[in-house]
């Protein structure tokens, strides 16, 4: 079960980095979103790690 988490914690936060680089290239109004979602991810993923690492 950890390995799981940890695998998984560390796909999310590659996920929200490209998140957070695809949508510097996006319009301006649709850039919020991109944020938004990239720093869901990151903060899912770092708790992710957190119960792997436990």
């Amino acid at each position: 079960m950890d390995i799981f988490f940890t695998i998984g914690g560390l796909a999310l936060l590659m996920v929200s980095a490209l998140l957070l680089y695809t949508s510097n290239k996006l319009q301006e109004g649709r850039r919020t979103s991109g944020y938004i979602a990239s720093s869901f991810c990151a903060i899912i993923g770092i708790i992710a790690l957190i119960l792997g690492f436990r």
